[in-house]
């Protein structure tokens, strides 16, 4: 492949995630304006360009291309939605949670819809999210889906993931989760665990490659072997369990990190395998300490709804031009602190 070939290549790639994120609005700037900015040739910008149609993010016009993903305007309604989990049912934590929701929202004088995962107008009514009068939407940790994503886009409802979202237009307010994943590990390390495995509760949408190449990384700092490299196995009901019998496979791991992962699931599952007391578990979940080989630690900041709440504000009211991504730290300790090897 030519240097050529490679660069316009590079650029269609850049340009596909600029429309994807919305940096353009409706319009593709001219192909003069995007030579100067990439400092190529005309033949070379035209060359990049050109893939975009068949992709059908553009629409070629004799005054430019029209961005073919670009949201409807809306009228604003002075409502936010929210999206559950499926099942999830409203146990009095879930009625204080959405009471607090409602509340806030009133006093920002708007109304709140909740909205259940199971509804299948999410996914089967084209028109579901075009006539819900909601000026945007907050995805529940696990709700959020590349189909509803996109659903909401063309919508033109801006949506606010809790967790990176790869190349989905919505914007993204999570917990920085591997560098706290890391602390743990490190943590570990230095006690001298190296049979170290982490787990999360589900696949999650755009999420599992850069979760993988992160969780590669860090298993590569500390010299943890190639067994535990998989953090999550494809996504069901029996996802806990099926992933803690991959991981166990060979030589079980000293340590499980339930990372947004129910740790009691993993202790079933361990019990089924006669390995509850040989393998212990790490969780950032509050709550009991399920046996004496579930370790925890200090929970992620309690403010996480309070901080996505005024982020929606800011989003709604804003009219952000592009995706934004915002990181809240954790930086845990361990509560119970484990033994030597």
């Amino acid at each position: 492949m030519s240097g050529i070939e490679t660069k316009h290549t590079v650029i269609t790639e850049e340009l596909r995630r600029k429309i994807l994120c919305g940096a353009f609005g409706e319009k593709l700037p001219p192909l003069r304006t995007l030579m100067q900015e990439y400092q190529v040739s005309m033949k070379t910008i035209s060359k990049a360009v050109k893939p975009l149609s068949g992709m059908g993010l553009i629409i070629p016009g004799p005054r430019g291309s029209v961005i073919a993903a670009a949201p409807k305007k809306r009228s604003r309604h002075y409502a936010v939605g929210f999206l559950w989990p499926h099942g999830q049912d409203f146990d009095e934590e879930a009625r204080r949670e959405a009471m607090y929701i409602q509340d806030y929202w009133a006093r920002k004088n708007y109304n709140v819809i909740f909205l259940n995962q199971r509804n299948p107008n999410l996914r089967n009514k084209p028109d579901f999210w075009r006539t819900l009068p909601v000026d945007g939407l907050i995805f529940s940790y696990g709700t959020l889906s590349a189909e509803i994503a996109w659903a909401l886009h063309y919508a033109g409802i801006p949506a606010l993931a809790p967790h990176f979202a790869g190349d989905l237009p919505v914007h993204v307010m999570e917990h920085d989760t591997f560098p706290a994943v890391d602390r743990v590990v490190k943590m570990l390390h230095e006690k001298g665990f190296r049979r170290i495995a982490l787990q999360f509760n589900s696949e999650l949408a755009g999420y599992q490659d850069m979760a993988n190449a992160r969780w590669d990384e860090i298993r590569s700092r500390y010299g943890i072997p190639g067994e535990y490299r998989e953090n999550l196995m494809p996504g069901n009901k029996d996802t806990i369990e099926r992933h803690t019998q991959y991981l166990c496979l060979k030589d079980p791991p000293e340590f499980i990190l339930c990372w947004h992962s129910h740790p009691d699931r993993t202790v079933e599952a361990l019990n089924r395998l006669g390995l509850e007391k040989k393998v212990r578990i790490v969780t950032i979940q509050r709550g009991e300490r399920w046996n004496e080989n579930v370790y925890r630690l200090t929970p992620p900041p309690a403010d996480f709804l309070d901080r996505q709440m005024v982020f929606m504000e800011k989003i709604i009211s804003g009219e952000p031009k592009g995706i934004l991504h915002e990181y809240v730290p954790y930086q845990p300790d361990f509560i119970d602190d484990p033994p030597e090897p």
